[in-house]
């Protein structure tokens, strides 16, 4: 063996034994370093997404428990509703106040922070807050709010409660109302979804209910299961509470009898954005909940 010859190939950077040469191994740990700098950043984001969604599921499990005590605590075993809340006939939560932060739907809610049974900053999905720059309720906050310039809302769920249900007769336009009479421990399903993330399809604040072809102009995605989803979680998915207090997670708004927790059952024109839906009193409930 020439060590000249040899001297002059370890001066190249060509490995005579099969080994790797410096310059290899210096490729190699700067690939590396490359790819170490793309992915660490997108598996934080993916860990702080899941610690979001796991928080926003312990926030839905605290609220249907502060309900459930609520219940406990009202003679009639009732879900929170501000119907029974109050006698002045003017708060009575109907048709045209469903979406009404105060005496809709989000005021329902607010009940369970009124008596102690929820803290304010349950309400609050904290990927939302980042996403939509939400926010929790202050402490001298009387009520959940809602700013329709900045698009910003104080609560970030959705209810079931005050939502009309209704009973047809022979005549497919008569329509009888009654203000979720029967919403209460004995008579709502343990499986009926009653709280869940942001409904994508309603303004709070309004009795607005957009159709889900409007959402997917909004979304600009095609027709399918994403536009669908709340907004609370990038329309990935979203959380769902059931009556009995469990909380799953659902890549679709479709609770565990198939029914969509953004949609009314009811097939009558015009019906479904007054707020109204079938009755709750099997195990095929209609679980909509608003706003």
């Amino acid at each position: 063996m020439n060590p000249h010859n040899d001297k002059t190939s370890r001066a190249r950077g060509v490995s005579v034994s099969g080994g790797f040469t410096l310059t290899e191994l210096l490729v190699v740990v700067g690939v590396l370093a490359l790819l170490v700098s793309i992915l660490v950043p997108s598996l934080h984001e993916a860990v702080i997404i899941a610690q979001r969604k796991s928080g926003c599921s312990a926030n839905l499990r605290a609220i249907a428990r502060g309900c459930s005590q609520y219940a406990m605590a009202d003679k009639g075993k009732r879900l929170p509703s501000i119907f029974y809340y109050v006698s002045a006939s003017s708060n009575l939560t109907g048709t045209t106040t469903w979406g009404n932060m105060t005496r809709g739907n989000p005021g329902c809610l607010w009940l369970v922070v009124k008596e102690g049974q929820v803290a304010r900053n349950a309400f609050l999905c904290q990927e939302a807050g980042s996403i939509l720059n939400w926010g929790a309720p202050p402490a001298d906050a009387t009520g959940f709010d809602y700013n329709a310039t900045m698009g910003k809302s104080t609560l970030s769920y959705s209810y079931v409660s005050m939502t009309i249900c209704t009973t047809l007769t022979t005549d497919p336009n008569n329509w009888i109302d009654r203000l979720d009479l029967k919403m209460d421990m004995t008579s709502v399903p343990s499986t009926m979804v009653v709280l869940a993330d942001k409904n994508p399809r309603t303004v709070f604040g309004t009795q607005t209910l957009k159709t889900y072809a409007q959402l997917e102009t909004e979304a600009g995605v095609p027709l399918g299961t994403k536009k669908k989803n709340s907004l609370n979680h990038r329309r990935i998915g979203q959380n769902m509470a059931r009556w009995d207090g469990s909380v799953r997670w659902a890549v679709d708004p479709n609770d565990t009898n198939g029914n969509d927790i953004y949609s009314s059952s009811v097939t009558v024109a015009g019906e479904e954005v007054k707020g109204r839906r079938k009755t709750m009193d099997s195990q095929s409930a209609d679980s909509f909940v608003l706003p």
